[in-house]
């Protein structure tokens, strides 16, 4: 709050954006997934609740010093470039402006059912780091100051079937490239 524009990569179906921005942080989005943007902009009633675009965070369509803060939440293990995502970062937010990154961990339900489909198809190998110690590291290369913020911790109920569903469906990140014979026998 009062660092101006945020710019959320990897907005996705808006789960982080479509929060702040009822709470007046002036949040733009960029993800590079059209399907996922259209969940965003479902998930609004049919409008995009906040700007966003269909753009590749490792090229990002913004000038210099343009943003206040920007955040990466649940979306570096993705790319494999994702070290030109931090780059990109630290190009178009303002120096003094903060970055939050976040790698995250699944909530229980789900982060269960995941093992259990992992052991069942093997573990998938992501294209990005699957340690943020990995992107801290990469951050002070970069000349960042690098702290950890106290565990934010998710409340609320997911039924196991919610969570079975989200697999076959592919909502996330790491599904996206399995067969379908994999998501069958993970499901």
């Amino acid at each position: 709050e009062g660092r101006g524009r945020v710019l959320e990569v990897g907005v996705g179906t808006g789960r982080i954006g479509l929060s702040l921005a009822p709470l007046g942080i002036p949040l733009v989005g960029i993800d590079l997934s059209r399907p996922m943007l259209e969940q965003l902009v479902a998930k609004g009633g049919g409008v995009a609740r906040l700007p966003v675009a269909q753009a590749d965070a490792t090229t990002l369509p913004a000038p210099e010093a343009a943003f206040g803060a920007g955040i990466a939440c649940h979306v570096l293990h993705l790319i494999p470039a994702w070290r030109a995502v931090l780059d990109e970062l630290v190009r178009v937010v303002r120096p003094g402006g903060v970055l939050l990154v976040s790698r995250g961990t699944p909530p229980r339900v789900t982060g269960a059912l995941t093992e259990v489909a992992w052991a069942e198809i093997g573990r998938p190998v992501l294209p990005g780091p699957t340690d943020v110690a990995e992107v801290d590291e990469a951050a002070r290369a970069l000349g960042l100051g690098v702290r950890t913020l106290d565990t934010v911790v998710a409340r609320g109920r997911r039924a196991p079937r919610v969570a079975i569903d989200g697999l076959a469906d592919r909502v996330w990140g790491w599904s996206w490239s399995l067969t379908d014979d994999e998501v069958a026998g993970a499901v």
